[in-house]
């Protein structure tokens, strides 16, 4: 018996939900809600040469990122054994919205240029084609605060398909968007972070471990751990009955930031993840390797017709002011910010809900 063509889909939009996955973890009860942003809690404060680590965006700065996702899989089903791999860049150019008087901000990502393939599928360069321009012009916004924490993730434009590789994309961006704690850290602090999301109708409970490892002025570098937790669940994916049965994960990487850039300048991260599943009535076992780059990218241009940032959008260079506490007015990955500061703005209203929260 083959598995047919609706359940290899179906597994395939399965993995993209999964960054990395497992089944046991911290009590429900301890995670945000989902769409909240995440609880931070300080496990370690570091050297005694402390500083809050905080960022201030300015509105209407910009600046491009290259995210590269490479995913290999293994799928044993009917007696098959099936390896795939699935090969995603994407430019997306970052845009500050808005800013409110607290410091958080309304970002817009919009994917600008679209490379997939998946070789060894049976789709030809048409259908590729049609995917890649299915995903350029769509768009993720998100709300971030003062401290990093993403909440309300949400994807607009293309169909079905271009939706649940764009849902991925949000939820790596998320991933890859470092939640500070509140109080002030030294070199070698630890911070752990819970947070819910829900990707392609799956609800998953993701912990994020960090360690600073490195801090000179606004810029520095930490280490991370993710795992992400899922209760047995059906889905419908890619027009398909899915029932998630078991999973087991893991995985880490390391990220620079700045500061003076409310996202995640260069960083790269691993994942390991094997599920058992089953899919149209065809039980499946999976694991799956991912692979994800993101680092600055300059000269990327909207896909959408511009609008104003206003005459006052504006910024300047990263500061350190007294006290301890570190703010860095500035733009996206890698772009420079505008050169004139803006006063305060009241903060955005939220979007109309899609979704999304990706780290890959």
């Amino acid at each position: 018996m083959r598995l047919n063509r609706s359940a290899v889909a179906a597994v395939l939009s399965l993995a993209l939900a999964l960054g990395a996955c497992g089944k046991s973890g911290p009590p429900a009860s301890e995670f945000p809600a989902e769409g909240e942003p995440a609880k931070v809690k300080l496990l370690e404060a570091g050297a005694a040469d402390k500083t809050a680590l905080r960022w201030k965006p300015v509105k209407g700065a910009t600046g491009g990122v290259a995210l590269d996702l490479g995913t290999s899989f293994q799928i044993n089903a009917a007696g098959q054994s099936m390896p795939m791999t699935m090969n995603m860049k994407m430019d997306m150019l970052a845009t500050v919205l808005d800013v409110g008087a607290d410091g958080s901000a309304q970002m817009e990502s919009e994917i600008v240029s679209a490379d997939l393939d998946m070789p060894g599928m049976g789709a030809g360069t048409d259908a590729m084609a049609m995917a890649n321009d299915m995903l350029r012009g769509l768009s993720i916004r998100m709300n971030v605060d003062a401290r990093g924490r993403v909440s309300g993730v949400e994807v607009t434009g293309g169909g079905a398909f271009a939706e649940q590789l764009a849902d991925q994309m949000g939820q790596s961006l998320e991933s890859s968007s470092i939640p500070f704690p509140e109080e002030p850290v030294g070199i070698g602090a630890k911070w752990q972070a819970l947070s819910t999301v829900e990707t392609n109708g799956m609800k998953v409970r993701m912990v994020a471990g960090y360690e600073l490892v490195s801090l000179n002025g606004t810029k520095g570098e930490v280490a991370m751990t993710i795992e992400q937790y899922a209760d047995p669940q059906k889905m419908s994916m890619a027009g398909a009955s899915v029932e998630l049965e078991k999973l087991k994960s893991s995985g880490g990487g390391k990220m620079q930031f700045d500061l003076a850039t409310p996202m995640v300048v260069t960083g790269e991260m691993t994942l390991k993840m094997d599920a058992s599943l089953e899919a149209m009535g065809q039980s499946a076992d999976m694991r799956a390797d991912v692979r994800m780059t993101f680092k600055p990218k300059d000269g990327l241009k909207s896909t959408h017709t511009a609008e104003p940032a206003g005459d006052d959008a504006g910024g300047g260079d990263a500061v350190a002011p007294g006290g301890g506490e570190v703010e860095a007015p500035g733009g996206v990955v890698g772009g420079e910010a505008p050169s004139d500061e803006v006063p305060a703005k009241a903060p955005a209203e939220d979007v109309p809900t899609e979704e999304p929260t990706v780290t890959p």
